[in-house]
């Protein structure tokens, strides 16, 4: 009798021990991102930061936007900081930061800015899915007028590949998260990993499109960037490409939600 209570006794705590490492697992699956993937994500970032501004401000060619930049090596922390200057003859500074937690697999973004006597915010998540080496991103950002009137909202999704190239389209919405017609812009970035520079241009029906080239240390460190906001006739071809990928945008939104 005395050895069954022992075995029962055995059972039970290898039960427990089952049960608390059933509950832990879920929060030891930590997904971090290399130095490199969220040097990706950052430029995206200032690629989505440039669209507020050319939606709200304007574009001016004659005024690129010099920045520096920091990624860290653990990959859970960007920083960015425009140089001051004149963007269309008044001053502007604007930050940009990024931090991810590698438990709930979301990037935390925030920036902040002003251009002569208007002050502005912005403040969203990308949500971030593995495929393999390869990187889904789901990103929602509102851009705050004063830091407090909703002025606009920014949906993109995009991929990163292992070799650095991102790329996919955005679009504004409105306060139902629906796609406003006529906003929609397709996005790329190809980034030299070996040696840091990078390249990301956007375009948008809206006819500006937003450049940006810059350097950024491999491993995290250090960079510069420069962004260019500019007016650009709309072709045809860009039409056709902004109209179907709205279509897959609104599709996409629209299977979200009835799933929903």
């Amino acid at each position: 009798m005395r050895n069954s209570c022992v075995y029962i006794s055995s059972a039970h705590r290898a039960l427990v021990a089952v049960f608390f490492l059933a509950i832990a697992a879920p929060f030891a699956c930590a997904t971090p991102l290399t130095a490199g993937q969220l040097t990706d994500l950052m430029v995206e970032n200032q690629g989505d930061n440039a669209e507020f501004i050319a939606i709200v401000f304007g574009t001016d060619a004659n005024s690129p936007l010099a920045f520096t930049s920091n990624v860290n090596s653990a990959g859970t922390l960007f920083t960015f900081s425009l140089t001051p200057t004149l963007y269309r003859g008044q001053s502007m500074t604007l930050t940009g930061t990024g931090s991810y937690d590698s438990t709930t697999n979301i990037l935390q973004l925030s920036s902040s800015g002003s251009l002569g006597s208007t002050s502005w915010t912005t403040a969203g998540t990308a949500a971030v899915t593995f495929s393999g080496s390869d990187l889904n991103v789901l990103t929602n950002i509102n851009f705050l007028n004063g830091g407090v009137e909703k002025s606009a909202d920014v949906h993109a999704e995009g991929f990163v590949r292992a070799d650095g190239t991102t790329g996919g389209f955005g679009f504004d919405t409105d306060k139902n998260g629906d796609p406003i017609p006529g906003t929609t812009r397709v996005f790329k970035d190809d980034r030299q990993s070996e040696i840091g520079t990078w390249h990301y241009r956007s375009l948008s029906d809206l006819g500006f499109s937003i450049d940006s080239v810059g350097f950024s240390t491999p491993g995290g460190g250090t960079g510069t960037f420069t962004t260019t906001i500019q007016p650009v006739p709309e072709p045809s071809t860009m039409l056709f490409i902004a109209s179907g990928v709205t279509g897959l945008a609104i599709s996409s939104i629209r299977k979200r939600k009835a799933l929903s």
